[in-house]
């Protein structure tokens, strides 16, 4: 009778850790902004595109461990990264206007920001063709990728946003 007493326990305890593990191991950590914009520059690479500069706006001493890049690649679009800690926190993209070509190259860097927040190449362009049909119809679009919230949003003067959030 013992015997299965500490049986049960074990089972219970391995059921539990399994469980844990399973939880923890779905976890995902924001990328490290390092490798984040070393994976822009791939993208960028990769779509034959100008090699993106990275500008670092001012800090905020209060906030010291927050930094906010300007990601400059086509007049056209804006594109910013802010990292907490050294891992991204937020990065966005903004076309300029709801021209054909802004509306391109806001396509390529939505893509290439979810590429770089950990994607492979086909989930990324498949999730950006999900979203941007979304908005058409609904001038929203959201998504939970691993570890944060996408939105793409169609303002009223027809220009799209895009916006990877890291979760709390």
């Amino acid at each position: 009778m013992r015997q299965r007493g500490q049986r049960w326990r074990l089972t219970l305890t391995g059921l539990i850790a399994a469980v844990l593990l399973g939880l923890l191991s779905s976890l995902h950590a924001a990328p490290r902004c390092d490798h984040f914009k070393a994976a822009i520059v791939e993208g960028a690479a990769h779509y034959d595109m100008p090699a993106p500069t990275f500008t670092l706006v001012h800090v905020n001493e209060a906030h010291a461990n927050v930094t906010n890049w300007n990601i400059a690649t086509f007049d056209d679009v804006r594109s910013m990264i802010s990292c907490w800690h050294g891992a991204v926190l937020v990065f966005t993209v903004n076309a300029g206007d709801a021209e054909i070509k802004s509306s391109f190259h806001f396509l390529r860097l939505t893509a290439i920001g979810l590429h770089a927040y950990g994607m492979d190449w086909r989930r990324a362009l498949n999730l950006r063709d999900d979203m941007v049909r979304a908005a058409k119809t609904s001038m929203t679009a959201y998504a939970a990728i691993d570890g944060a919230k996408a939105s793409l949003i169609i303002s009223i003067a027809n220009t799209p946003g895009f916006q990877i959030e890291a979760d709390d």
